[in-house]
């Protein structure tokens, strides 16, 4: 895999219910500005880290090998079309997930 810094998934599309979602993969050697807002960023060490936690919320092994082979050829691959739980959101650390998921525990 490529010997790069930092790998992202980035939501790059609205997460308003009916709408699609596409995450995109990406490699660089800097961190993508904005972690939060619209289109919340999560960045990695490695393509190990993201691939394991890719495989913890059951992304299915085809759609990994892909991803990691267009990220070499690339840099950059997309998640289309796929529906993640909040869950999943909150185990990939979304912060924008994790922060609205930790004020509803709060305020029960």
């Amino acid at each position: 895999m490529y010997d790069a810094k930092i790998y992202w998934l980035h939501l790059s599309s609205s997460r308003v219910p009916g709408c699609v979602t596409t995450y995109a993969i990406c490699r660089s050697n800097e961190p993508r500005n904005g972690l939060g807002g619209a289109c919340p960023t999560v960045h990695y060490t490695s393509w190990t880290v993201l691939k394991n936690k890719l495989q913890h919320i059951n992304i299915p092994e085809q759609i990994i090998d892909e991803a990691g082979q267009e990220l070499d050829k690339i840099g950059y691959y997309l998640l289309q079309d796929i529906r993640l739980s909040h869950q999943q959101l909150v185990d990939l650390q979304f912060p924008d997930v994790v922060n609205v998921g930790l004020a509803e525990e709060g305020a029960g």
